[in-house]
């Protein structure tokens, strides 16, 4: 009887939060286009390469939906691919610090705003490029997922996700060539 009273609540209640699961790096990709359409220099083309990405959590199973170094770091290489600007060894190193994952603890709509910290540095020169913070928010819905846990999940990719499309719109504002680096407004 007792073990009966413990026991369906607390089924009740895993059944209801679920387990958490950290952000995926597939659905963290930012989708786009070579050189977005033209937008970003070519100079860039296949000349970036991604140092290192700080700051992540992992995710514990009983806890929450957190964002891993290593997904987002996946997520990157995937869009600066997509962009055709990634390259192991290019002549552009890029760091990415996560500063921030701010969460809801509770709620139905979970928004989710990540605030990232991006350096693009000139290996041959030592000169920056870029050093911006972004901060981008995602939201999940009920109608995304009624499970908590999974509607978190969703809120992180969809935040990373417009994070990584808002570094590439501060990267189509430099204008790099071979003689010199200017930001154009």
């Amino acid at each position: 009887m007792t073990i009966t009273r413990i026991s369906l609540p607390l089924f009740v209640f895993i059944s209801l939060v679920g387990c958490a699961f950290g952000a995926e790096t597939e659905s963290m990709i930012a989708p786009g286009s070579p050189l977005e359409g033209g937008r970003i220099s070519g100079a860039l083309e296949d000349q970036v390469g991604v140092t290192t990405v700080t700051g992540g959590t992992d995710t514990y199973m009983m806890w929450t939906s957190e964002i891993s170094d290593e997904a987002f770091q996946g997520a990157l290489i995937e869009s600066l691919r997509t962009r055709k600007l990634y390259s192991a060894d290019g002549r552009f190193e890029l760091t990415a610090h996560i500063e921030e994952v701010d969460q809801p603890l509770v709620g139905f709509d979970f928004d989710v705003t990540t605030r990232i910290h991006y350096e693009l540095r000139d290996r041959e020169t030592d000169v920056v490029l870029l050093d911006e913070v972004v901060v981008a928010t995602g939201t999940a819905t009920t109608d995304d997922s009624l499970w908590g846990t999974k509607r978190l999940r969703l809120a992180n990719e969809k935040s990373a996700k417009r994070n990584l499309q808002s570094l590439f719109e501060a990267l189509a504002r430099l204008d790099v060539d071979t003689v010199g680096i200017a930001v154009t407004e």
